[in-house]
Parts: C-alpha cells; structure tokens; sequence
C-alpha cells in the first residue's frame, strides 16, 4: 500500500514526463515549420558601386518597302512640231516620287501623230510622209518605182461589202495584218461621217501583235474593206503612206473614170476630199494613231 507521499511524487514525475515530451515535440514542430532564410557569409565590400541602367527603350529604324514596279496612271501631253521626213522622238519625265508617262503628239508633214505609252522607240522614230495620191495609183503590193513590193503589204482579199445590216458589226484584225476600212464609221478608234464635213472617211487598222483581235460591236455605214498582210514591219510607216496614199487616189477618183466602189461620197465623181486615219495596235493597245485630209 503507497503512502500519501508515493503518490505525490509519481504525479510530480508524470507532469515533468509530458512536460520535457511537450517541449521536445514543440521544438521539433518549430524547427521544420520556421522559414528558411539563407545564411549571408560575413565579408568585407571595398569600393562598391551601385549602377542604374535606364529601361527607357531606344528608338528603333523602320524601314519602307516601296514596290519598284508601282506606277500611278497619270499621263501628261506634250506637243512638238516637226518638219516632215525629221526624227520624231519622245519625252520620258520622272518624277522623284513617280513615274509620268509622256503621250506624245507630233505634227508631222500633214499628219498629226500621237504616240501612246506603248509605243517602242523604233515606232517613235518612224517618218511619215505627207500622203501622195497621184503617185500611188496601184496597190502597194507591186513595186512602183519607189517603193519595193517586199516592203509593202499584200492585197488579201477582194473589196468587200462591210456592215450592211444593221451598221454594227465585229472588226476582225489578224495578227500581223491590216485592215482597210472606207464608209462612215463610229469606232473606238473615232468618228467619221460624210456628212460632218463633206469629206470621205477611211481607216486603216495595224495590228502588230501576235493574236487576232476582234473589236465587237462597231459600227461602219456603207463601208467597204480590204485586209491582207503586212510584209516589212521596221518600215510600216512606209507601208501606211503607201495604203492610205492608194485609198485616197480611188477615193478621190483622180483616174477619172468613176468612182470607186469604197467611196462614201455619194457623187459618181468621187470625194472631193478625204480624212485619212490610221492606227497602230498591239493587240487591243493602241500605239500610234494619225491623222490628216487629203483633196483634189
């Protein structure tokens, strides 16, 4: 049987017990919960300098693309005149910020050329000759004694009635050929009628381009055409004077027996005049166009 003190000292032992296995258990819990901080070694700084870098951006260089094939449709016109059988030239102007296409238009003999943006050099320095009807009484597919038949066209076909029907119809201009139209007409190419001026119409289309064009719905009053092949491309210029000179001879019926079927003049005695109109296309670009009249 345990005394009175037996007892006290076993509650004295069992409160130092949890007491020591409290503190244990809290000093554990307190070394794993505690955060970490690293341990700064213990040094001396000599001469430490603090540098500030400024974070303002740098400005950066853009650049430009400007595509080098950019072109702004403007056209300019400029006017020269030139005596006839002279160099014709054009003018090219550049600006710093753009490309100006120059449309040339040239007083040539007779003739009022205008050379369009497409137009190549050689065809700028082409000579065309005031017409000369009484020297090309035959077609300019035989030799005349000044102009070589090699350097002419062919007559490819016979004269033919055109657009009698309804006056529209489709022009049809193969490639590398011409085509010779007399009557009135109302075309992209312009207007002629016998009746705004008293003088006869004729129209020469030249197409120097690879694909037979046809122009649709064009409109030719009593027309009459002729088409063929031209032979000598470096002298077309020649070719057309010798054409148009041809056309005009019958037109103006300097044979003086009777008019030509082709005239729109309404007279047995033929034009009194003439408008002579010729173009020079590349497809459906049109190049060189002139013009000029012709009379007795």
């Amino acid at each position: 049987m345990l005394h009175w003190y037996d007892r006290v000292w076993a509650w004295i032992l069992t409160f130092w017990y949890w007491l020591v296995i409290g503190a244990l258990v809290a000093i554990a819990l307190w070394g794993w919960l505690r955060p970490t901080v690293p341990a700064v070694p213990s040094r001396s700084l000599t001469n430490v300098v603090a540098v500030t870098q400024s974070t303002t951006p740098q400005p950066t260089a853009t650049k430009t693309n400007t595509p080098a094939s950019t072109q702004i449709p403007i056209t300019a016109t400029q006017s020269v005149t030139v005596s006839e059988g002279s160099l014709v030239t054009t003018t090219q102007v550049n600006s710093s910020t753009m490309p100006i296409t120059v449309t040339t238009v040239v007083t040539q003999g007779k003739w009022l050329v205008t050379y369009y943006p497409g137009a190549t050099t050689e065809m700028r320095s082409w000579q065309f000759r005031t017409p000369d009807p009484k020297l090309w009484k035959l077609f300019p597919n035989v030799d005349n004694g000044v102009y070589k038949a090699s350097d002419g066209v062919e007559y490819g076909m016979a004269e033919s009635i055109f657009c009698q029907q309804d006056q529209r119809c489709d022009v049809i201009v193969a490639a590398r050929h011409y085509r010779l139209i007399t009557g009135d007409y109302d075309t992209v190419f312009g207007k002629c009628a016998y009746g705004d001026g008293g003088a006869g119409c004729a129209l020469l289309i030249v197409n120097v381009g690879d694909q037979t064009v046809a122009w649709r719905n064009q409109v030719v009053d009593a027309g009459f055409t002729v088409t063929g092949r031209y032979w000598n491309g470096r002298k077309l210029d020649q070719a057309i004077w010798a054409v148009l000179s041809h056309a005009a001879y019958n037109m103006l019926n300097l044979s003086g027996e009777g008019t030509n079927a082709g005239s729109n003049c309404s007279s047995p005695n033929g034009c009194r005049k003439v408008k002579l109109t010729f173009v020079v296309t590349f497809g459906k670009e049109v190049l060189v166009r002139g013009e000029t009249f012709v009379s007795r």
